[in-house]
C-alpha cells in the first residue's frame, strides 16, 4: 500500500472515532497559528540548511485533558552545499497535512491555568517539493511527491487573556516530523552525498504562536 493511501486510512480512523466523540462531548474548540524556524537533522541536515516554518491547527476538545486536532505545517528549508561548494540540494518545501491526539496537562482545563502544557502525537502526509527554479541542472529537479509522516511534540504556553468563554494562549512549540520517503526518489541526493539511498528524514520546527479557545466553562 502506498504511503499516501496508508495515511488516508489513518486519518479516516481519526475522523471516524475521534471527531464525533469530541463534538458530542462539548462545543469547546480552539484555533491556533504559529511560525518560526525549521531545522533539518541527519541526512536531511547534510543536504539542506535551516529555514522558516509556519502552520495552523484546529482542535476539538473531547474532555478536559484530551483533544483531537487537525494540522497544517509548512517547512521551507534553504539550499545546502558540500564542503567543496557543490550544490547538494536546492531549497525544499515540506507541506504537512494530518491529524493528532493532544493531551493537555492541568485541571480543570489547561487553558484556564496561567502556565500551560500540551503534548501531541499524530500522523499525516508530507508533500516533498524541490524548488527546480533554483538550479536548472540539479538532478533532483522535478521531485514533487507525498509521503507518510509521523510527528510528536510539546508546547508550553501562557494564558494571556480571558474574555467570557474565549481565551487567548501564547505558546512555544516543538514538533519533530519523521518523513518516510521513498528511497528510489532520493537517489539524486544520495548520489551527490556518496551514500546509499535513504528512506526516512526528519525536520524539527520550533515555532511561536497564539491559540484562541471558544466555548466550555
Amino acid at each position: 500500500m502506498h504511503y499516501a493511501r496508508k495515511t488516508r486510512v489513518i486519518l479516516a480512523a481519526l475522523l471516524v472515532f475521534g471527531l464525533p466523540t469530541a463534538a458530542a462531548a462539548q462545543s469547546e474548540f480552539s484555533v491556533d497559528l504559529h511560525g518560526g524556524l525549521s531545522t533539518p537533522t541527519g541526512t536531511l541536515g547534510d543536504l539542506t540548511t535551516s529555514g522558516g516554518a509556519y502552520g495552523a491547527g484546529l482542535v476539538w476538545h473531547a474532555s478536559d485533558h484530551v483533544a483531537v486536532r487537525g494540522d497544517f505545517l509548512r517547512n521551507i528549508l534553504d539550499n545546502g552545499l558540500s564542503d567543496t561548494g557543490l550544490l547538494l540540494s536546492p531549497p525544499v518545501t515540506f507541506t504537512f497535512y494530518g491529524g493528532a491526539f493532544e493531551l493537555n496537562f492541568g485541571s480543570p482545563k489547561y487553558q484556564d491555568l496561567p502556565l500551560t502544557f500540551a503534548f501531541s502525537v499524530g500522523a499525516g502526509v508530507t508533500n516533498f517539493d524541490v524548488d527546480e527554479t533554483f538550479s536548472a541542472t540539479h538532478p533532483a529537479n522535478g521531485i514533487d511527491e507525498s509521503y507518510l509522516t509521523f510527528n510528536f511534540g510539546g508546547q508550553v504556553g501562557f494564558q494571556a487573556i480571558r474574555q467570557g468563554s474565549a481565551r487567548l494562549n501564547i505558546f512555544a512549540k516543538v514538533q519533530p516530523n519523521l518523513i518516510l520517503v521513498d528511497s528510489a526518489d532520493m537517489v539524486p541526493f544520495s548520489q551527490l552525498l556518496g551514500t546509499d539511498p535513504f528512506d526516512n528524514i526528519m525536520v524539527i520546527p520550533v515555532t511561536f504562536g497564539a491559540r484562541v479557545t471558544f466555548g466550555g466553562n
